[in-house]
């Protein structure tokens, strides 16, 4: 690791500590957490605050798992762009996790928190499930878009929670999941949608998109559903509650 720790990988799964991380809360984690997700597999974060100052990427088969809302990865600084990319390159088959832990938002990040970039259609297995994950808002931390897909196929999301300051401070979400091209067979169930300017957007030839046990409170619009000509657009709404100005 960066403080000259010697690790014996015994295990599939590595950590950010690994490669130098303290998660305290106080010391920049942000090349360990660079390092472990370019090692790539299964990551996983203990309990702890870690702090990032830059954008991230990582590459085709990648789990980020936490130990539970104790793990908060924090945005520290402005991120110009996306905060964590994610690419299909080389991988026959390829799978993107995220479960267990949360966000904190502490500067403003124009682009999105999480970027999926386009799966590449010869492959023979696609995975991504997103679950059990919080973000929030704070301070200055603006997100212009929490999750963002780019012609996705088969994403999952599940307990996937957005809360956001009261209106009048202006820090929030402003998109919190936008599907975009062509996104084919994807759930989003049992998320929490608070205060967030537009719950779930939806454009291009997306079709097979389903919506289920939602609740969207004190939103601008819940969702925002917008198919584009060429496509076949199929929706499942189903059992989500709805406080917001418009659907």
């Amino acid at each position: 690791s960066a403080d000259g720790t010697w690790w014996e990988l015994a295990e599939r799964a590595v950590t950010p500590q690994m490669f130098g991380a303290k998660g305290d809360g106080v010391a920049d984690d942000t090349a360990a957490l660079q390092a472990a997700l370019t090692y790539g597999g299964c990551v996983r974060v203990p309990s702890g605050d870690y702090l990032a100052n830059a954008a991230m990427t990582c590459f085709d088969q990648v789990s980020i798992v936490g130990d539970g809302r104790d793990v908060r990865i924090i945005v520290n600084a402005a991120i110009a762009g996306d905060f964590i990319t994610w690419t299909d390159q080389t991988a026959v088959e390829h799978s993107f996790f995220i479960r267990d832990l949360s966000f904190v938002v502490r500067q403003p990040v124009d682009g999105a928190l999480v970027r999926c970039l386009p799966f590449k259609p010869s492959r023979i297995r696609q995975e991504t499930h997103w679950s059990d994950v919080h973000i929030y808002p704070e301070g200055a931390g603006t997100v212009q878009v929490g999750f963002r897909i780019t012609d996705g196929v088969g994403v999952r999301m599940q307990r996937v929670f957005f809360t956001n300051p009261p209106l009048d401070t202006g820090i929030r979400t402003v998109t919190a999941i936008w599907f975009e091209g062509q996104c084919i067979d994807c759930l989003v169930e049992k998320g929490n949608f608070a205060g967030c300017v537009l719950g779930v957007l939806v454009d291009g030839t997306s079709e097979g998109m389903q919506f289920l046990s939602n609740t969207f409170i004190r939103c601008n619009t819940s969702l925002d559903l917008r198919p584009s000509s060429g496509g076949e657009p199929f929706y499942v709404i189903h059992g989500n509650h709805f406080d917001a100005l418009e659907f």
